[in-house]
């Protein structure tokens, strides 16, 4: 049995949804059963730089930028990608995340 080598903490909310807590209700329910789970494996969240919000959410959560570089494949080639964990991670999970 293959399991995952993180929890990828991601979530996307309807504009008429963002501003009302709900991303950070679902974090906190995420980390919560991340914990409960498999607590050996790291919490990981991804987002654009210009994305301020959940930079903010990945923050509160605890997680930290572990690594900052180009966004492959993004179409905006000037785009930045940011990873935030809760410890962390080999370079190799690092390759994988910021694989095209």
């Amino acid at each position: 049995m293959r399991h995952s080598a993180m929890w990828n903490l991601y979530y996307r909310l309807s504009p008429a949804a963002q501003g009302h807590g709900f991303a950070a209700e679902m974090v906190k329910a995420a980390c919560d059963a991340a914990a409960d789970l498999r607590p050996d494996l790291p919490l990981v969240a991804s987002v654009l730089a210009h994305n301020r919000s959940s930079q903010a959410t990945a923050l509160r959560a605890g997680l930290k930028q572990v690594w900052r570089g180009p966004d492959p494949g993004n179409p905006d080639v000037s785009a930045v990608r940011l990873i935030y964990a809760d410890r962390p991670l080999s370079d190799g999970l690092i390759e994988t995340l910021t694989r095209p």
